[in-house]
Formats: C-alpha cells, structure tokens, sequence
C-alpha cells in the first residue's frame, strides 16, 4: 500500500515521515513510501510550489530528504542544516508498525538519479517501454556501480518496471483503445513510450522478457473506463466492456 511516487517538493520530509507513519498504523505495517524529484515543474508552480532551478537541483533535495525521512523513519534524533532543509533534534514517536519501512525511488538518471537509489532505496522503480529491456539492462548495471562505490550489495535492491497497459481480446481493439486514450488525455512523451498495448499473452511475453535482467516486478497502471452522460441512452460505458458505472451514475441515469 502506498504511492509511486509522490513528488519530494511538495512536501516537507519530516511531514512525510510522519504521515507514512500514521498511515503504517492505519494499514497495520503494510505502507511503502514512494519518493522522487518530481518530474512535472508545471505542476508544482501551479501549486504556487517552488520547482529548483532545475531537475538537477531537485534531485538534490530528494537526496537531501530521504535521508531526513529515512532517520525518523527509523528513530533517530535528526539535526539537519542546510538552505533547503533545517531540522533541530527532531525524533518521532511513535515509530511506524514496520521496523524497516520500505522506501521506494523512482529514478532513471545515470548520474544522479540511481547514485539517489543506491544510497537510499529498498526498490527501485523507472517507468519503461515494454521493447526497453536493453535500456533496463544499462541502468541497472549503473546502478550496480553506484551500489559498488558506496560499499552496498546491488541485490539488497529490488527492481520495479513500470509502465501503462492497454489489454484487449485482440491487438485492434487495443490499439483503438490506446489511440482514444491518446486523444481524450492528449498524451505525449513518456506517457506513449511507456505504454504496453497488446493482448494479454502479448503482455505477458514482454514481462518475460524483464526477467532475465533482473526485473522483479510490474508496476502496472491499467487503463480506466471513462463514463460520459448522454441524455437519450443516460451512462454509457466508453472503453472497458467489464466495468460498471459507479453507484452515483447509475442513479443519475435513472
């Protein structure tokens, strides 16, 4: 149970360690915490959020700030000083249920990103397209020689794929669904080289093919139906043929 990953500027890291404590009690010591620089500078400044100079600078702030909530995390006082962050003997309690709770990393830059991973993560997730295995292969040997130079076992880190999957009966179907996706949300960039689109024994043979590797695991995001209102036929289903609409819409639509 958690979020993968929630942007480090948005929130102060001692508020972040005390909330993914609250919500490990809550869940009874399933939390996972998910962190990354924040990619979306737009996103950030429409918060009225400061988004650094640049991805660089981001970056070191996430550093900066796993190591603040990896202390509270595990119960230490922390003191820290610094233009971003400023901390005065700060200790929480209670500690969360989990004695080592997980923290994920979303990371791909050689340089910063997976040295960050090396240094603070338990599972490192990079979003992927599903023909990206040679791309994973160099990444993962980067941060194989971070995890060298800082004296750390690379296998203590678990690998994630993400990526977003359109699973059809048949590869029309899909690519028609993926296309209306594109339409509807306007994606573009990473949104469509990160997106699997095929039947489900297509799927499957691609995530094979991430084991050899190393990959672990499949952080899948599935697409979602869309509900639109029509006043002659009320809800009408638009892109998942298994779903039904949520209880509110049925009622509206008599």
């Amino acid at each position: 149970m958690g979020l993968l990953v929630g942007a480090n500027p948005f929130r102060n890291p001692g508020v972040v360690a005390k909330m993914a404590a609250t919500i490990d009690h809550l869940s009874g010591g399933r939390f996972v915490l998910g962190l990354g620089a924040g990619n979306r500078e737009d996103e950030a400044i429409a918060h009225g959020i400061d988004p650094g100079r640049s991805v660089g600078q981001r970056l070191d702030w996430l550093d900066e700030s796993l190591a603040i909530v990896r202390g509270l995390l595990d119960g230490a006082t922390v003191s820290h000083d610094t233009a971003r962050y400023r901390f005065d003997a700060v200790r929480h309690a209670p500690r969360p249920v989990q004695a080592h709770m997980p923290v994920v990393v979303g990371a791909s830059g050689e340089r910063k990103g997976l040295r960050i991973v090396a240094r603070h993560a338990d599972i490192w997730q990079i979003w992927l397209g599903p023909d990206e295995v040679e791309v994973f292969r160099a990444k993962d040997l980067v941060l194989a020689e971070h995890c060298r130079a800082i004296g750390r076992d690379p296998g203590t880190i678990q690998r994630v794929v993400g990526g977003k999957l359109v699973i059809r009966r048949d590869r029309g179907e899909a690519q028609r669904v993926f296309d209306e996706e594109v339409r509807v949300h306007g994606w573009s960039g990473a949104m469509l080289s990160t997106t699997w689109t095929g039947t489900a024994q297509d799927i499957a043979e691609r995530i094979l093919a991430y084991r050899a590797p190393g990959g672990e695991r499949l952080q899948a995001r599935p697409s979602r139906p869309r509900w639109t209102s029509r006043r002659s036929s009320g809800w009408r289903r638009r892109s998942d043929p298994w779903s039904r609409p949520p209880a509110e819409a049925r009622r509206a639509a008599g």
